[in-house]
């Protein structure tokens, strides 16, 4: 009955016809695909969730970023990370149902603890937003400052203060999926982080 389906957006303030996001460090329960998180902080345990947006699903992986001798690089499924890590977020966003999905945006956020690695998104071409922006843009993100003499000049806005990325996936045809990954690195000093994944 319907070529494809499409869906409006249910976060606020993103334009997309299909949001499905990654929440981390969300003590919300959601009944899609999640990786629980758990940080070792004054601020006590945290989790992490992955929302999905029917019928779009969610699945979220973190892996450890290594190197050997010979600096071959691989990744490796990690229960706990410590400060100086390099940890890739992968977002594996699936289409579950019989019809094409239209206007399917990702978005990952940047964990606190932890800071974007500047051109490790994939796919290219991300955009991103800091706590304080409303809307994404372009990477690298850009701000206007005034300096004491009232001149105002645009500087490159610190990649400590990325605090999410989204990707436009267009269309996602039936029973298929499309990934989507960002690495971080763990802050030096931070708590030592606990990661469980868990599949529904």
């Amino acid at each position: 009955m319907f070529d494809s389906l499409k869906r409006r957006s249910v976060l606020p303030h993103l334009s997309a016809p299909v949001i499905a996001a990654v929440f981390l460090f969300s003590p919300m329960a959601f009944s899609q695909s999640a990786v629980d998180i758990v940080q070792g902080s004054e601020a006590g345990q945290v989790k992490a969730k992955a929302k999905a947006v029917e019928p779009i699903t969610v699945k979220l992986k973190a892996l450890k970023v290594q190197r050997d001798k010979a600096g071959k690089e691989s990744l490796t499924a990690v229960s706990a990370v410590k400060p100086g890590d390099t940890i890739e977020y992968q977002a594996v966003y699936s289409n579950i149902s019989k019809h094409p999905v239209e206007g399917v945006q990702a978005v990952l956020p940047i964990p606190k603890g932890t800071q974007y690695l500047g051109d490790s998104e994939k796919p290219e071409k991300a955009l991103a937003r800091t706590a304080a922006q409303r809307e994404f843009a372009p990477i690298p993100l850009k701000a206007q400052v005034t300096d004491p003499q009232g001149s105002s000049r645009e500087v490159l806005v610190p990649y400590s203060n990325y605090r999410e990325l989204s990707w436009d996936l267009g269309t996602l045809p039936a029973k298929t999926s499309k990934t989507v990954a960002v690495r971080v690195k763990v802050h030096n000093g931070a708590e030592k982080t606990e990661t469980a994944a868990a599949n529904p």
